[in-house]
């Protein structure tokens, strides 16, 4: 029993080791992205903190701030591994976060540490923040303890969590119907959903505000960032990505309208509907909630399917079945990422958007009616979900 446990101790060892490793690897690709971001990087190297007065970048000032702090190291750390260390280094605060999730299924110590450790291994987590340079683990990984501090019922710690998550990226919204659900089955008190609001003007707007910024330019920082882009849909894998030009405006306006609706009636649905809160039910429920409100919004981008990428990959340890649709959004934001990190021709890149978009389309309205048939077929108020212990 002792030289077994030392043999997964060793195995999750390499692991990690192997995901540092590739770390290194990837960590002097560059891109047109971390080009941006090496901007922002000798603006706030020559200005500092000082510099969130002026509209110089157009990410919020918490991002702005771990940036700066990058530049004081500038002496023995390169713009570009200072700009990717910030993501690398909440990917371990993601797979803190897998591990914690995880825990409440499996008891053992292996389980828990061997999901963590392969977590760093996924292709769209590596590419994401090591090969590419951007963001997408900041907001995600305070997205997954949101979902794990509402699985442990502690409903403040993940208000502050997705607050904390929307404070870097405007894209958190993707969890708000599923925690307007928690808050219908009063897992979360509605007066706590001032508390995402508090946490955005301390983090986001005061910080630049003191610098001199003014208070419009703060307020409206998401919504210059929808107006950086006049594409209905940047290489996202929603049917967005494949409407004519001629009809993008026709699209913009009719698509926010029946998200607004589709979404809206699914909240109030599953709100409403008597089911019991068991670990599978809300972890099915926040996965629906991270994967409509992208494919239903125009304006997305080849990113926004990550914390779907995560989270499908946690629902692994809860419901094996559930690989499909984790490595299913793994080649789904594959076929994306690889659009912009390598220069393809125009058909090949029509062929692999058109082929995402299929496969998302197919995934998403499945899940759609798994969801359907598992609350309205398969709980009948049983626990679906047992905690085990992984030495069993």
């Amino acid at each position: 029993m002792k030289t077994s446990k030392h043999i997964w101790v060793v195995f999750v060892i390499l692991l990690f080791i192997l995901a540092i490793a590739i770390r290194i690897a990837a960590i002097s690709a560059q891109n047109a992205d971390t080009n941006d971001f090496n901007q922002w990087y000798q603006v706030l190297a020559k200005r500092g903190p000082a510099a969130l007065s002026t509209k110089f970048a157009t990410y919020t000032p918490p991002y702005l701030f771990l940036l700066w702090l990058g530049t004081l190291l500038k002496a023995i750390l390169p713009p570009l591994y200072a700009i990717k260390i910030i993501p690398i280094l909440f990917d371990a605060l993601s797979a803190f976060a897998v591990y914690k999730l995880v825990r409440l299924r499996y008891t053992g110590d292996h389980v828990p540490w061997l999901a963590a450790a392969a977590f760093l291994l996924l292709p769209t987590v590596v590419l994401n923040s090591a090969y590419w340079g951007q963001i997408d683990s900041l907001y995600t990984s305070f997205l997954l303890w949101c979902i794990y501090f509402i699985l442990t019922d502690r409903p403040l710690p993940a208000l502050l969590s997705f607050g904390i998550s929307f404070s870097i990226k405007a894209q958190a919204v993707f969890l708000a119907p599923f925690l307007a659900v928690m808050a219908f089955k009063k897992r979360v008190p509605w007066v706590y959903f001032l508390i995402p609001a508090l946490v955005y003007a301390i983090t986001a707007i005061l910080p630049a505000l003191a610098a001199g910024r003014p208070l419009v330019d703060t307020v409206n920082i998401y919504v210059s960032q929808v107006k950086a882009y006049p594409q209905l849909a940047m290489h996202a894998a929603n049917l967005y990505s494949i409407v004519p030009y001629r009809f993008a405006q026709a699209a913009y306006y009719g698509g926010l309208a029946v998200a607004a609706i589709l979404l809206g009636a699914w909240t109030l649905y599953y709100g409403l509907r008597k089911f019991e809160l068991t670990p599978r039910a809300i972890l099915l429920t926040a996965l629906l909630s991270l994967v409509l409100v992208p494919f239903l919004l125009p304006k997305m981008h080849d990113r926004y399917f990550y914390p779907a990428d995560n989270l499908s990959y946690v629902m692994i340890f809860f419901v094996p079945a559930y690989g499909i649709v984790a490595a299913g959004y793994q080649l789904i934001s594959g076929l994306v990422y690889y659009i912009f990190l390598h220069s393809v021709t125009p058909e090949q890149n029509l062929f692999m958007l058109r082929s995402a978009v299929l496969l998302n389309t197919l995934l998403v309205s499945g899940l759609v009616v798994h969801q359907l048939l598992f609350f309205v077929c398969g709980t009948k108020g049983r626990p679906l979900v047992e905690r085990q212990d992984s030495s069993s």
